[in-house]
């Protein structure tokens, strides 16, 4: 079911029953549930008191918005919360977890460790066997920022544009999931920017299909896949090891290829 934030004001309080329409407060999320967040109200975070309880629902929406928005644990006291996101239709697509629409960028969604202030942490974990699809359906430069670390044994994420969309999907938290990370998104990038390097576990896949995957920090990955339509960058003075294959297929069409320094083991 879709619960849309309806509330007019500044309020942030995820759990606040009343800024949802139908109402649903602590415990009452289901997990296919869609939260959908569109211009309504002047508030520029979801804060979510996971003192009250971890969350797991189908997935995150934004459409029609001017303003970011920053989704993060507000529980006053130390420790992880759980936002668990298990997938459901969006636009037509299943699967996703996120959907930015018409945004403005540099960030529209921020997904935060931790919130300026508190004391407490959040961990984004994947729920879906088949696929954890980030659909950026807007402007091209839309974007979306995760610095909570996302978990997931065997769980692959994807990110996917709409044919007339782009934008950019930026992973700068300790990431341990360790399924395939799949870039299939016309006009789309990943960005790996972890502080320190690593932002994916070292013994993780990754394919580039369509779009770019661009490596900030230094990484190791096992085995890199670069596609006809998709692009490796590693910025200047950052590094890419690869302790498996690096396949770049049999044919590069304009636009696709390798840029940086890649070092194989």
């Amino acid at each position: 079911m879709i619960k849309q934030w309806t509330n007019a004001g500044a309020s942030n309080d995820w759990y606040t029953a009343s800024n949802w329409t139908p109402a649903t407060g602590a415990g009452a999320w289901l997990p296919t549930d869609i939260a959908e967040f569109k211009n309504t109200g002047t508030a520029t975070s979801a804060r979510i008191n996971m003192s009250a309880g971890n969350l797991s629902l189908g997935a995150i929406s934004l459409s029609a918005r001017t303003r970011n928005l920053t989704i993060g644990n507000s529980s006053p006291v130390a420790g992880t919360g759980r936002l668990q996101l298990n997938g459901a239709t969006v636009n037509g697509i299943n699967n996703v977890i996120l959907s930015s629409g018409t945004n403005i960028p540099p960030y529209t969604l921020l997904i935060k460790n931790r919130l300026s202030g508190i004391v407490s942490l959040m961990e984004m974990v994947l729920g879906n066997n088949v696929d954890n699809i980030v659909l950026l359906n807007g402007e091209e430069g839309s974007a979306m920022n995760i610095s909570a670390p996302i978990s997931g044994a065997g769980k692959k994420l994807t990110l996917k544009t709409t044919t007339s969309s782009g934008g950019i999907l930026t992973l700068s938290g300790a990431n341990t999931y360790t399924g395939l990370t799949t870039v299939n998104a016309r006009h789309g990038s990943i960005v790996l920017a972890k502080t320190g390097g690593g932002t994916l576990p070292s013994t993780n896949d990754v394919e580039i299909l369509d779009g770019k995957l661009q490596i900030k920090t230094n990484q190791t990955l096992r085995n890199v896949k670069v596609g006809g339509l998709g692009s490796l960058l590693i910025d200047p003075g950052v590094k890419l090891t690869i302790t498996g294959i690096l396949d770049d297929g049999t044919a590069l069409f304009p636009g696709g290829g390798i840029i940086g320094t890649v070092v194989f083991v």
